[in-house]
């Protein structure tokens, strides 16, 4: 769901993602359908009906509207024609703050328990839940514990779907890449300006030789946060099925300290930059520029070939570094 009342999907919605530097496309804000005319709707509507006469699930997806159910109105573009179905992923809300911190609360004005106190509400699952509970054009809502494949999960749970599974598009980047940041903010400007992190992910190999994400929250805030949650996750048990509730029940970090004890803990603030790590990075970037080079020298003179200018193979590129040069 676009601006304008602007639907797409299949290969259109293939291409725009293919073309993003996030490596997807999702549907715009909550508050943005809302901005839709009447005409805007009744248009929208109408390719909403279309694609379920030609397909026997339509699924809408975006991040941002779980947390903002109070951004669809009663009298919004879903209210009263469908059969709306919510599917929603949840997961224990300490890590959640310590993902959240570093995609969103790193890159504001904010210092990390500030940030914390001002958002921690978000993660309260059941209250948002319940809130998209009293739509009423809202039939059912499934609640699903977050698990290592959330893709794979969703499609299992909708019914029995053969898709291809993509790589995952949205990774924590590792330590040296977030401080880097840190240190350099021209690299990452505010909450929003993720574009680089998605790229860097997409085309530098981070594996082993890298420290993970860093962990920046220290026991005592892991205690009050679980404090804050405690009763919210209490009352969300009892909107789950048997095999959730089990999940969630029996998985610790839900529920106690001792499973974060485990975590090496690192200052949120803490800028330095181990040297081996660096040189590691550089090169792994060098090798990264290299390659992306290659492939940019090959569709140039795959375009210039495909507009009559020369004629050569494959072939003829990798043997000669100089032939767009000369071509031009």
């Amino acid at each position: 769901m676009q601006e304008q009342g602007k639907i797409v999907w299949g290969e259109d919605l293939y291409a725009i993602a293919a073309l993003s530097p996030y490596g997807y496309c999702a549907s715009h804000a909550g508050k943005v359908l809302e901005t839709y005319s009447d005409s805007q709707k009744h248009n929208a509507r109408a390719v909403i009906r279309e694609l379920m006469q030609e397909y026997e699930t339509v699924v809408f997806s975006c991040e941002a509207w779980g947390r903002a159910p109070n951004a669809f109105s009663e009298n919004c573009l879903f209210a009263d024609e469908f059969n709306v179905r919510v599917v929603a992923y949840v997961r224990p809300q300490v890590e959640w703050m310590n993902s959240a911190w570093w995609q969103w609360g790193a890159w504001t004005d904010l210092p990390l328990i500030r940030w914390i106190q001002k958002n921690r509400s978000k993660a309260k699952w059941h209250q948002i839940l319940q809130a998209w509970r009293r739509k009423s054009w809202v039939g059912n809502i499934d609640i699903r514990i977050l698990e290592d494949d959330i893709v794979q999960d969703f499609v299992s749970h909708l019914g029995d779907y053969s898709i291809s599974i993509q790589p995952y598009a949205n990774q924590g980047l590792p330590d040296i890449a977030l401080r880097l940041f840190q240190r350099n903010r021209a690299l990452r400007q505010s909450a929003h300006a993720s574009a680089i992190e998605f790229i860097l992910s997409r085309n530098i190999a981070f594996g082993q030789n890298y420290e993970p994400t860093p962990w920046v929250l220290r026991p005592k805030l892991i205690a009050q946060l679980l404090d804050y949650y405690r009763s919210d996750n209490e009352a969300l048990l009892d909107c789950l099925p048997e095999v959730q509730k089990i999940k969630i029940k029996g998985n610790a970090f839900w529920w106690d300290t001792g499973p974060y004890m485990e975590k090496p803990f690192h200052k949120a603030a803490d800028k330095k930059i181990p040297l081996e790590e660096l040189e590691q990075l550089t090169v792994d970037a060098l090798q990264t520029i290299s390659r992306l080079d290659a492939r940019l020298r090959e569709f140039q003179a795959g375009w210039m070939k495909l507009k009559g200018k020369i004629d050569f193979t494959k072939d003829d590129l990798e043997s000669s570094g100089s032939l767009i040069r000369r071509v031009n």
